[in-house]
């Protein structure tokens, strides 16, 4: 498992969570590789590595999460404080 914290709750607008969270929930779909997750307080995108990748699935695995955690905050960024 491969986690990549995004933002703290409280960067987030007050009035904007319930629209985020949904924002984040139908934008989930679209990232292949990862997913949206919430671990204490934090923001989070996560991907799963498989345990017979190579060390060439591993790098690329890893690239799509930087690239969906830079897009993903970029995404929620009229939500951020």
């Amino acid at each position: 498992m491969c986690i990549t914290y995004l933002f703290r709750e409280a960067e987030v607008k007050s009035d904007s969570v319930d629209e985020m969270n949904r924002a984040m929930l139908l934008t989930n779909i679209s990232m292949p590789l990862s997913a949206f997750g919430k671990i204490d307080g934090q923001y989070v995108v996560y991907g799963a590595l498989s345990v017979k990748s190579d060390l060439e699935d591993i790098i690329h695995e890893l690239e799509t999460l930087s690239g969906n955690a830079i897009e993903a905050i970029e995404a929620m960024s009229d939500y951020l404080k």
